[in-house]
């Protein structure tokens, strides 16, 4: 639909309310509501003034030994074009792992993009795919996005995907391809390296179905820049893939992680552009003996993870309720790059650790929040850790800094994966449901992170 006609006129408390009602909608309703919302009358004015007020301050002290001796981390919301209501869907970084200006948004039936780091952003919509459902957004380079959509309410049974490789500068589609299968997971599902892009597959799932109707997740290939796809992965009965990167630096190695249950955790790696594929976690066992705890194999279960100084870092997307001889509750897991059978436990936190984002000489983590009800409220919130790169000798290796506020009784993921996977000059988005640390807006979310 178009946008709202400007208006000088300040709104009235209806007006706000009708406006806060499209904003926290579900896609398929926020779409259909926008043309009742008109008569409200909003402005892109009005809504990019309102999101400019979004904005919360963190100033936390840090542990005695680390360099800096504070952190200040901002919270806001980007102003968008018009009234849409959009979704992060990734921020893009070069090939060495550094973080660019380049941002993209997703919405129903197109894209957003910044190339300026969030401060302006030009959208599009595709020809065609109004009302479709766009998921994802990817940079494949040569000023193109592949874009991933699907009709709504799309169920088990009726699973498809349409990939569309679109002009960045234009937002004209330069090709679609109908397959069969699911959309990946995050942005940290999906990668390029030369003219190769792969995906790992999230299939959904309709509830009451049994193990043996649920569909395997598959991990699908490009050679000619999203043109057309085959699957390089299948048959491994895994319920969900989470996770599938290059590593920077890596010389085309790839990275891929399965879930959900213990003996679907792993951990793979490709040095044949996805041909062929080892378990880099080692051997599937049933319990891991890590210093004095035994865990269970969903230590490898994780949304997210990272490298650095010949080290792989990750967080576990699992409670590890069944540990023994220590507290349950998520960890944060180093390894060396070659052996991640015997990893170092660096922390633990509240909840299921959803994202690792690269602010420097640390790393910040972030989780989901909870709903369960022998947790406090506080407890309920997702969230914000920081981790040194380099351990600091009688100082905690990872920091709990604050949690994020919630204005929902509805439990949330807070990321739900998506992030970006570096800062740039401190600054870096994420994901955010639309009732996370503010009471509505998109779902879209910038942080800076400043060291003092």
């Amino acid at each position: 639909m178009g946008r709202f006609a400007p208006s000088n006129k300040q709104p009235s408390n209806i007006k706000v309310a009708v406006r806060n009602i499209v904003e926290q909608m579900p896609d398929a309703l926020a779409e259909a509501a926008l043309s009742a919302a008109r008569s409200a009358g909003l402005s892109q004015r009005l809504t990019n003034k309102q999101a400019a007020k979004y904005f919360r301050s963190y100033r936390i002290d840090l542990p005695a030994g680390y360099a800096a001796r504070k952190v200040t981390i901002e919270l806001g919301v980007p102003s968008l074009p018009g009234v849409r209501s959009f979704d992060f869907s990734d921020h893009v970084v070069a090939a060495n792992g550094a973080a660019t200006d380049i941002v993209l948004l997703t919405t129903i039936g197109g894209f957003a993009i910044s190339r300026d780091l969030g401060a302006s952003w030009k959208h599009f919509a595709l020809k065609g795919q109004r009302g479709r459902r766009v998921h994802h957004a990817k940079w494949i380079g040569n000023d193109e996005v592949l874009l991933q959509t699907t009709v709504f309410e799309q169920t088990t049974h009726d699973r498809m995907v349409t990939n569309i490789v679109a002009d960045a500068a234009t937002g004209k589609i330069l090709s679609e391809c109908v397959l069969e299968g699911s959309p990946w997971h995050s942005n940290r599902s999906v990668d390029v390296s030369a003219s190769t892009i792969m995906y790992a597959e999230y299939p959904f799932e309709e509830p009451g179905l049994s193990r043996e109707n649920l569909a395997s997740a598959r991990v699908f290939r490009s050679l000619d820049r999203g043109r057309t796809w085959k699957i390089v992965r299948a048959g491994d009965d895994v319920r969900h893939y989470h996770f599938l990167q290059v590593r920077p630096q890596g010389n085309g190695e790839w990275w891929l992680t399965s879930g959900d249950r213990p003996r679907e955790s792993n951990i793979w790696k490709s040095r044949s552009n996805g041909d062929s594929w080892i378990r880099a976690s080692g051997p599937v066992r049933d319990r891991v003996q890590i210093g004095v705890a035994d865990y269970p194999h969903t230590i490898y279960r994780l949304t997210d993870l990272t490298w650095f100084d010949k080290s792989v870092v990750w967080g576990t997307d699992d409670a590890l309720a069944s540990v023994r001889g220590g507290r349950p509750g998520p960890r944060m897991f180093r390894a060396p790059l070659g052996n991640l059978e015997k990893p170092v436990v660096v922390g633990r936190t509240n909840w299921a650790i959803r994202n690792i984002v690269d602010v420097g000489d640390h790393l910040l983590v972030l989780t989901q929040g909870s709903n369960r009800d022998q947790a406090t409220d506080e407890q309920k919130k997702p969230g914000v850790y920081l981790m040194p790169k380099v351990p600091v000798a009688g100082s905690p290796k990872l920091v709990h800094l604050f949690n994020a506020d919630v204005f929902s009784e509805i439990r949330t993921a807070f990321t739900y994966s998506r992030a970006s996977r570096a800062a740039k000059d401190g600054t870096f988005f994420t994901y955010r449901a639309p009732t996370d640390v503010f009471p509505s807006g998109s779902r879209i979310l910038r942080w800076t992170v400043r060291f003092e």
